[in-house]
């Protein structure tokens, strides 16, 4: 399939979007039964019912599938990880109660058992959800990537029982997420035999794009959510130099006792080992990938004391920061 096919198959009409352009309202397929009840519970008591949940059943480790544009998609929640592309347009939705409106070329990912529900779309808003099962996800996440990043804590701790699944990250818009989309979509929607080694590679593409993109993300203060960690760390990642306990506290608005707990809880170290832990890892790509002078080294990783900087360095490598550069090289 060619990227002009792919954009005519989704620009087209699907049976379920032609029954919602003339009546409004989401279309219930008579075979499923059991989402049937569900949606006509949700429309009866008016109540933030989930469904969906753990209705993913089909044999596949991951799913790709249109968001039927011209009726709103209730409250919902499922146990599958969720990518939502605006291939076009935009798209409102609220989740975990925050309204939010993502634009075209962006992705919202949602973390697993998130609540959210998705206005109606007008005819130019093509929204494509990308659901992925846990088991998955699992072989991108035994090698982590080496970055400490939004985006890489956001994956890390999908599979953790440590936490309360209800986070989402949104990406900015990217040329190359664009092409991996794409390419991805038009291998899924139009297999070959080569199809199954193309997603895999796709998708792992797609999540380092994503990570890369990350690490200078920015994030406001009136946007931000206390208790997405992701958004924590990515903070910490890119103020790491010069940030307190205190100073990344008030910028969030929580408690510096909540701040050291979320991050025990998310990354197993202590705030103060996790900002020597960033420091040190800046040093390290500088010793290795400039000719940096290690004096200036110690300065742009954050250290104003230049004996304090050889102790830790020594302490984790067993070597000054010159034998390291010379090792490695």
């Amino acid at each position: 399939m060619t990227f002009e096919a792919l954009d005519r198959l989704l620009k087209s009409y699907t049976t379920d979007e032609k029954i919602q352009k003339q009546t409004g309202v989401l279309w219930i397929d008579p075979s499923d039964a059991k989402l049937g009840q569900m949606i006509r519970k949700y429309q009866k008591s008016n109540k933030n019912v989930p469904f969906f949940q753990d209705l993913l059943s089909r044999p596949e480790h991951f799913i790709i599938s249109k968001q039927s544009r011209f009726a709103p998609v209730p409250e919902h929640s499922h146990s599958w990880f969720e990518i939502q592309y605006v291939y076009s347009g935009h798209c409102t939705e609220i989740v975990n109660g925050t309204p939010l409106t993502v634009s075209e070329g962006q992705l919202l990912c949602l973390d697993t058992d998130v609540l959210h529900s998705v206005a109606a779309a007008e005819e130019n808003d093509i929204i494509i959800n990308l659901l992925i099962h846990k088991d998955y996800c699992k072989k991108y996440l035994s090698n982590p990537f080496a970055n400490e990043d939004a985006v890489t804590h956001f994956f890390s701790s999908l599979l953790s029982d440590r936490i309360n699944h209800n986070r989402y990250l949104i990406i900015r818009e990217n040329p190359a997420l664009h092409f991996f989309l794409r390419y991805l979509m038009c291998q899924y929607f139009s297999p070959t035999v080569t199809s199954g080694m193309v997603y895999e590679n796709t998708i792992a593409l797609i999540l380092a794009e994503m990570t890369a993109l990350s690490e200078n993300e920015t994030f406001a203060g009136t946007s931000l959510n206390a208790d997405n960690i992701a958004q924590i760390l990515q903070y910490l990642r890119s103020n790491f130099r010069t940030c307190t306990l205190q100073s990344v506290s008030d910028f969030f608005k929580i408690s510096t006792s909540h701040l050291t707990k979320l991050v025990k809880n998310q990354t197993g170290m202590t705030y103060k080992q996790l900002v020597q832990h960033l420091k040190l890892s800046c040093a390290e790509n500088l010793l290795l990938n400039t000719q940096m002078p290690i004096d200036v080294i110690c300065h742009e990783a954050g250290y104003e004391n230049q004996s304090h900087f050889y102790k830790l360095f020594f302490q984790k490598h067993g070597c000054t920061p010159k034998e390291y550069r010379e090792k490695m090289h």
